[in-house]
């Protein structure tokens, strides 16, 4: 694992802590967290039976998904508001 396997799926964990104006920011983080150590569980499980993985694709999917599912139960729909205009 390098560093950028640690930093991008934090980046995301810190953003959320940041940037969501909601009460529940910090347990949407808590859960994009631990989807992130969900994916590093399952990389290693691919580590230890002798199957090389790139570690990016793991950490940042279950990092994303814990976001979206965390999303879901403390903001509803509203997740997937970003406050884009054109």
């Amino acid at each position: 694992m390098g560093l950028g396997d640690i930093i991008f799926p934090g980046m995301l964990i810190l953003s959320a802590v940041q940037w969501l104006e909601t009460d529940n920011a910090f347990a949407i983080a808590m859960f994009a967290l631990f989807g992130s150590l969900l994916g590093y569980l399952a990389l290693m499980t691919y580590v230890a039976r002798g199957k090389a993985q790139a570690g990016l694709p793991l950490l940042n999917g279950g990092a994303i998904l814990g976001y979206l599912i965390g999303g879901l139960i403390f903001m509803g729909s509203e997740i997937f508001n970003l406050g884009i205009s054109l």
